[in-house]
Formats: structure tokens, C-alpha cells, sequence
């Protein structure tokens, strides 16, 4: 699977200064787009944590091309969380902006909890690695980055800077972070 996960940068910061009902609004509009996206490509939205998103990709439908299709989604989501904030400014409203961290490997998929409630959850090396990266694009002010195990399937895609192999908290195993800057353009694309 490939795992996206996406965060809103300065959220506690917006919920200090900002009433309620503007941060649900702003909030609301939010999740509403980024599911949008995240469905058109493909996506299962696993988990929604007040402004952060868990996105699987390849576990329900296959995943020949999990990592693609995050990638696209989340270049796709950055471009839309700027048309959002630009309506907002408009309005006189705060502005956000939002870090995606993915990831992909192998992860196990199962029902827990009690008899009176029961929850699918999923886990595994790319669900940690997804948020531990996720945290790293404010250090490397980037907006998505991906590890090596989703970059390697992709980097004819995008267009990239390679970050190094930082240590990502509770992680043993370094893996080269690659921002993702963008998606070429095909080969014989028309210029303009």
C-alpha cells in the first residue's frame, strides 16, 4: 500500500485565533475538497484527526499504481488548498496551508476492539513513516515528501529534490526523503 498523510500547518495556531465557527467552516470546506481529490484518485480515506488525513492507497483496489496516484493526489491537493486560501483571503478569512508526507510498503488490514465497538485498522511501517515525514516538510519547507520505497516508483513522474536519509522518530531504518516539487510534463507536450 502507499499511505498519504496530510496535516494543516499552524491549525493550533488558527484554532487560538480564530472563532469556532470560521475554524469549522474553514474546516469543513477543507475536508470536503481533499476527499474530493482524494477519491477521484482512487483513494480510501482511512482516518480523519481534526485537520489530519490518513489516505490508503492500494489496499481495497490493488496497487500497481498506489504510489503514482498518491503522488497526483497530493500535488493535486496543495494546488487546491491554494485556491481555497486565495477565496478566503478574499473574504478576509485566515489562510492555511498543508504538509503531505507518503509512503509505501506492506501493511496488515483488521478489525479490533470490543463486541460493542469495533474498528478497521491498519498498520504497518508506512502508516509511521507516512506521519513522520509529514512532519518533516516544515523542517525542509516543503510541501509533499516522499520516501525512497514510493519515490523509486514514480521519479520519472515528478519532479523532485532529493532531501537526504534524516532519522524519522521511532523508525530503525533510514530511507532517502524526496520533495516533490511537482509532475512533469509528458514527453511531446505542447509548451504554453
Amino acid at each position: 500500500a502507499t499511505v498519504l498523510f496530510a496535516d494543516i500547518r499552524g491549525y493550533t495556531r488558527l484554532i487560538e485565533s480564530t472563532p469556532g465557527p470560521v475554524v469549522l467552516r474553514l474546516l469543513d470546506a477543507y475536508l470536503a475538497r481533499m476527499v474530493e481529490v482524494i477519491f477521484r484518485h482512487g483513494g480510501t480515506v482511512e482516518q480523519l484527526i481534526g485537520d489530519e488525513i490518513v489516505v490508503l492507497f492500494g489496499v481495497a483496489e490493488g496497487g500497481q499504481d498506489a504510489p503514482a496516484r498518491a503522488v497526483r493526489a497530493a500535488v493535486e491537493m496543495v494546488t487546491a488548498v491554494r485556491g481555497l486560501s486565495a477565496g478566503w483571503a478574499s473574504e478576509g478569512l485566515p489562510r492555511f496551508d498543508i504538509g503531505v508526507g507518503i509512503a509505501s510498503g506492506p501493511v496488515m488490514a483488521g478489525t479490533i476492539g470490543s463486541a460493542e465497538r469495533r474498528e478497521l485498522v491498519v498498520v504497518g511501517r508506512p502508516m509511521i513513516a507516512a506521519a513522520r515525514i509529514q512532519r518533516m516538510t516544515r523542517l525542509f519547507d516543503a510541501h509533499i515528501i516522499a520516501a525512497d520505497s514510493t519515490f523509486r516508483e514514480v521519479s520519472g513522474l515528478v519532479a523532485h529534490r532529493e532531501l537526504g536519509s534524516p532519522k524519522l522518530k521511532g523508525l530503525k531504518d533510514r530511507e532517502t526523503l524526496y520533495e516533490i516539487v511537482g509532475l512533469r510534463k509528458p514527453a511531446g507536450a505542447a509548451a504554453g
